[in-house]
């Protein structure tokens, strides 16, 4: 939910959707065999960009479909005099975007019911959040037989049967941007990082204190850059592990009783957002999405549907009545929390609000220290799903049902996979000058421009001779060339992307000890679900509009004697307005439709 963009994209089915947005997100979506990825030689070609440059050999008729993204404002592509690649696609296809479209001021809910009723669906739509909306329409095609006939491309990046999340009523409507999974075997090389997601981060300088061993990031980072050798898990690790809630809870205890103190404040031993609720929850199995139990072949969701939601609570009431867990903590804005964490006042925490600063206050009181991960814990025994669902097709583009020629948009969209396409997003054609070959590498003329896009600062030359131009990686905010963003792609993963013409070097190993920690959390099995439809959303609707945000202090926040009480009262109140009981029959039948449930 919070945090830097790239883990929104992960987590974006977590709450209500979810995630974070995201990122966060997603398993089998990678090529099944090393012969099949694009080779470090092929990366390095100068043939594939110059050839993105040449039109077909066969002359076809004008293709135009118009586009809407979910989006609240304009596309920041939809007209950008600058984009150097549009202009290539269209003239190599004879394709064009004829429009773009997007919610202007109402729910994109709205805006289609609107275009539905006035017969003005556009051609094309990305949807996301809002794909159910789209699929049970009726207006937009059926495309599974297709997409196997006419997009070889997508398929040696995903078997369908790992796209479940993207299936309505056992049928597929839509094209995914793929997101690949990075932690799946063919990827592993250095330039690959898994997919990040939740854990809990604590403070070096504490975990010295309290005698732990551990290897601090900055060492790790600078053997990484050394070795040019990808980290594993173990690398991060922390000794003894903090491996269940009691863990956690002896671990907090004793954070307190080293009475440490920020000017005449008492340091926090824990604090996090007050929607982090639903994040530790999964230390009890506890999800405000559906689940579904391979153990017991049941499917439940929220704390008052799954089995431990009750303990979960007792154990953070527990935390809150013996000032382990900070008192303001369902209270306090953001910025707050952010302050805090920049002031060395929080000892453990979920999400650092501003990493850097966070970081640098830890460097201030242990010089080389920062904040280090541990997994979530879990309750000893317990099989539990991940915390955010790893969709890898949960971006997905949907076609109307009586355009004109869909084989050829699918077999153009399929394009976008190919090696010529990925190669020239990320450098452009040979034209743009911007890059030459080096040791059969393409690298950056301009050793400027290469470390403004490390920097990655608004405002940077990278900006003007680069993003602006319409290159970049799929998916990232800058997006401005209108072929690129109105068509389908891999998220998380190019084989030509620049940084794998260069020596590695660790951009933010704070960040790159979350992808190797936390990664785990992503469920990819397909056994996180969000609602599909009013009823099945009600229960997750009803956990993000009235529980976490206010009634759920009726929990964490009373004296123990009166926990079971509030505990029977609310519990009452959910299942009553949510209609969970019915929510949870048709999710039964999705869970069923999609192969997993028995």
């Amino acid at each position: 939910m919070r945090g830097k963009w790239e883990k929104r994209l992960i987590r974006t089915l977590s709450l209500s959707l979810a995630v974070v947005l995201t990122v966060a997100l997603l398993a089998g979506c990678a090529k099944n065999k090393d012969a099949d990825k694009p080779s470090a030689s092929q990366a390095s070609s100068p043939s594939a960009s110059s050839a993105s440059s040449e039109p077909s050999d066969a002359p076809q008729e004008l293709l135009e479909y118009s586009f809407y993204q979910e989006n609240d404002s304009p596309p920041q592509f939809a007209d950008n005099p600058n984009d150097v690649l549009t202009p290539i696609v269209e003239s190599k296809f004879n394709v064009k975007v004829s429009k773009v479209l997007y919610n202007q001021g109402s729910t994109f809910k709205e805006r289609f019911n609107m275009l539905l009723a006035t017969n003005d669906l556009p051609d094309v739509i990305y949807a996301q959040s809002n794909a159910s909306i789209v699929a049970n329409s009726g207006q937009y095609a059926e495309l599974g037989d297709l997409i196997k006939q006419y997009m070889p491309n997508l398929l040696k990046y995903g078997s369908i049967d790992s796209w479940r999340d993207s299936f309505f009523n056992g049928k597929l409507y839509s094209i995914p941007s793929l997101w690949v999974d990075t932690s799946l075997p063919q990827f592993n090389d250095i330039y690959s990082m898994p997919g990040a997601n939740w854990g809990l981060v604590i403070r070096e300088d504490i975990l010295d204190k309290l005698g732990y061993k551990y290897t601090p990031l900055k060492e790790i980072e600078k053997k990484i850059n050394e070795t040019q050798q990808k980290p594993t898990y173990d690398d991060f690790k922390i000794e003894p592990e903090i491996k269940t809630p009691e863990d956690l809870y002896e671990f907090l205890k004793k954070v307190k009783a080293l009475n440490l103190k920020v000017g005449n404040k008492d340091v926090i031993p824990m604090s996090i957002p007050w929607w982090a609720q639903h994040h530790l929850a999964n230390m009890f199995g506890v999800s405000s999405s559906w689940q579904y139990h391979a153990d017991d072949n049941t499917v439940s969701g929220t704390p008052f549907g799954d089995k431990d939601g009750k303990e979960y609570f007792q154990f953070l009431n527990k935390l809150y009545n013996e000032k382990l867990l900070d008192p303001d903590f369902a209270i306090q804005k953001d910025e707050q929390l952010k302050e805090k964490q920049a002031s060395g006042q929080v000892a453990v925490a979920l999400v650092l609000m501003d990493a850097p600063s966070a970081n640098a206050a830890v460097d201030k009181i242990a010089p080389g220290k920062m904040f280090h991960h541990i997994t979530m814990p879990k309750k000893e025994g317990l099989v539990r799903n991940g915390i955010d669902a790893f969709n890898p097709a949960a971006f997905q583009y949907f076609v109307k049902k009586d355009f004109k020629d869909i084989p050829r948009l699918l077999k153009y969209f399929d394009w976008f996979y190919s090696d010529e396409a990925m190669d020239l997003i990320i450098w452009g054609p040979e034209s743009l000058g911007l890059w030459e070959m080096k040791d059969n590498k393409k690298v950056f003329k301009d050793e400027a421009l290469h470390q403004a896009l490390l920097e990655n600062k608004d405002g940077s030359i990278a900006d003007e001779q680069y993003y602006k131009k319409g290159l970049g990686r799929k998916g990232l905010p800058k997006q401005y060339s209108k072929a690129f963003s109105a068509a389908p792609g891999l998220i998380g993963y190019n084989p030509f992307d620049w940084p794998r013409s260069y020596p590695y070097k660790v951009a933010d190993i704070f960040e790159m000890s979350s992808s190797y920690v936390t990664t785990s959390a992503l469920e990819r099995d397909g056994k996180l679900l969000a609602g599909v439809d009013d009823l099945t959303n009600g229960p997750g609707n009803w956990l993000w509009s009235d529980f976490y945000n206010n009634k759920s202090a009726k929990l964490y926040a009373v004296k123990p004697d009166k926990f079971d009480k509030n505990w029977e009262d609310l519990k009452t109140e959910f299942m009553k307005k949510t209609k969970y009981a019915e929510a949870q029959v048709e999710m039964e039948k999705v869970f069923k439709e999609r192969g997993l449930m028995k």
